[in-house]
């Protein structure tokens, strides 16, 4: 978690929008491999099964491998709710849009 903060907090400040992009496509790139080893498309999932393995422990011992999604998504998703309420080309008060506090 300490290098999540290190790696993307200094870039909200400057580029968020690409930031978020960012997130975006590394979410779809974890999915898309995901879906490739698991489904073994086109022969090849069992060379990214074969890679995988070592770095993973019991909680990872389904079919599924989704920690690195689902901490991606955790990084993620508070920026991407950032820019829902500050986007929406209307007063820009978090109490407002969370609470109807005025």
């Amino acid at each position: 978690h300490g290098w999540c903060l290190i790696l993307f907090l200094p870039i909200i400040k400057y580029n968020s929008i690409y930031l978020s992009l960012s997130f975006s496509i590394a979410l779809w790139l974890f999915i898309t491999i995901e879906a490739v080893r698991v489904t073994n498309f086109f022969f090849c999932g069992h060379y990214i099964e074969k890679y995988c393995r070592p770095f993973l422990d019991e909680r990872d011992g389904g079919k599924l491998v989704l920690t690195h999604v689902w901490l991606l998504i955790g990084c993620a998703i508070p920026l991407w709710y950032s820019f829902i309420i500050k986007y929406d080309g209307k007063y820009n008060d978090i109490m407002d849009k969370m609470y109807g506090v005025s």
